[in-house]
């Protein structure tokens, strides 16, 4: 995972850091990503309705932009099979 985001950060498109990847690899890179954003997706929604349910609305808050920051690589890391 590291030498991927230092690839995309030194190429700075993932179409390039792809390109230099063999077909499987590509492929389980790409699947990886998918399910990150869903999994991602699918705790910030259910994040947002807990909160709806406890205080009545939905209240933007330092914590929660810094959970979503460290979470998304802490997913990518668990979707590994």
């Amino acid at each position: 995972m590291i030498r991927l985001l230092i690839d995309f950060f030194v190429k700075k498109n993932l179409y390039w850091v792809l390109k230099s990847r063999k077909k499987k690899e590509r492929r389980i890179i790409i699947e990886r990503i998918l399910k990150t954003l869903y999994w991602f997706i699918v705790i910030a929604i259910a994040w947002q309705v807990l909160e709806l349910v406890i205080y009545g609305e939905v209240q933007p808050r330092l914590v929660d932009d810094i959970i979503g920051l460290i979470f998304p690589p802490l997913i990518y890391k668990a979707m590994k099979e």
